[in-house]
């Protein structure tokens, strides 16, 4: 939907009323980090407050949302605080690294019981394309053959797939929610990249924090009833395309888009606000706070200096 050469969202591509961010960087090239930060309210400058304060869980579920956290990932020390920030959900369910489709099918589940509350957040925690790649889909995704010359073509056509496989979850799910036929969204963050031996250096992996997994991918979906009850707000979306964001955004996105109002809301960060403004793009990457300058092949990022910084994984 980006550009790349491959078809590997064609499900997604297909559907209304979606739209794709094309501009997106990680507030850190790990998960521990990255996934903690995108649901905080508070900057990757002050490390210390998404640590310490409330996530947009505990805002929606103080709103009068019934919240669920699903996650298709292991609790382990890996997770960092990950959990903690699970503990604010009304509900929590992990299916320790089953397929991505058991959240699919929990999801439909939770939306089909007839005494379901009104008002519901559900935040889905999936595999998606974390190594090792060819265990992420089934037999039938292996559309980029996995027998190769070279173990960088074995990466780049495992790791494809993957995201071919999350296409359809991700498209699964939308269908779960529109069928409902009411006011809903489903927004996407992936938390990082990856380094695929891209190069001559030849690096594999990520938590390195440069131009292969700083950039990430987002998008929002919105059903029809919401686009009609909220108009200038899926326009905002929609002009926001290829604007320069971080996952950092995309909490005040959920909050604005909802209609909830918190301390540390700031609807400049929102891309469904109409006032998106331009700011230095941070991200924490091996305990160091640096900017994201951008570019492939050079510095992505330069040193910055922090709030009270403790260190992070």
């Amino acid at each position: 939907m980006n550009g790349y050469e491959r078809e590997t969202a064609p499900r997604l591509a297909r559907i209304p009323n979606l739209v794709s961010f094309s501009d997106v960087v990680t507030t850190s090239p790990s998960t521990a980090v990255a996934v903690p930060s995108m649901l905080s309210l508070a900057p990757i400058t002050d490390w210390p407050a998404v640590q310490s304060q409330k996530s947009v869980i505990g805002a929606f579920r103080e709103a009068g949302f019934h919240t669920w956290w699903l996650s298709a990932q292991e609790v382990s020390h890996w997770g960092g605080i990950i959990p903690v920030v699970a503990e604010e959900a009304h509900g929590r369910r992990y299916y320790d690294r089953s397929p991505d489709q058991a959240l699919v099918d929990e999801l439909k589940r939770i939306l089909s019981d007839p005494a379901r509350p009104t008002r519901i957040f559900i935040v889905l925690h999936t595999r998606g394309s974390h190594f090792e790649f060819s265990k992420r889909y089934p037999a039938e995704y292996r559309v980029f053959p996995e027998t190769t010359a070279t173990r960088a073509e074995y990466l780049s056509n495992t790791y494809d797939n993957s995201v071919l496989y999350t296409d359809r979850i991700l498209s699964e799910m939308i269908e779960a929610v529109d069928a409902l036929g009411v006011r809903s969204a489903l927004v996407f963050v992936s938390d990082h990249g990856e380094n695929l031996l891209d190069d001559d250096r030849q690096i594999f992996g990520h938590s390195i924090g440069n131009e292969y997994d700083l950039p990430t991918a987002a998008f929002a979906w919105w059903s029809d009833e919401l686009a009609s009850a909220q108009p200038g707000k899926v326009d905002a979306a929609r002009r926001a395309r290829g604007a320069p964001l971080t996952a950092a955004h995309f909490a005040h996105s959920l909050l604005d888009l909802a209609g909830i109002d918190a301390r540390g809301l700031d609807l400049g960060k929102s891309v469904f606000a109409g006032r998106l403004r331009p700011e230095p793009r941070f991200f924490l990457a091996r305990g160091k706070l640096r900017e994201w300058t951008g570019g492939p092949g050079g510095d992505v990022g330069r040193g910055a200096a922090a709030r009270t910084q403790s260190p992070a994984p």
